[in-house]
């Protein structure tokens, strides 16, 4: 596999199953990881998981995706 160090991956659905799974490989490969997700707590759990073990992360939580929605995003960048 070519090194993904230096490189941004963005992951959906990064709090749980085959995202969460993904999140974690290519966080161990050396990427920095963006995750997006509909809930906020497996995403964090899953961010706290890749910062403990060294790894880098960006986390966003996907807002509803309905274009005529008013919402607000919150984004945090660690």
């Amino acid at each position: 596999m070519q090194s993904l160090k230096g490189k941004t991956i963005w992951i959906t659905g990064a709090g749980s199953g085959i995202g969460e799974a993904t999140a974690h490989a290519m966080a161990n490969q050396g990427a920095t990881v963006a995750l997006t997700g509909r809930r906020k707590e497996p995403l964090e759990q899953v961010a706290h998981e890749i910062e403990k073990a060294g790894g880098l992360k960006f986390v966003y939580i996907d807002p509803p995706f309905d274009v005529g929605a008013d919402f607000a995003m919150d984004i945090e960048v660690g």
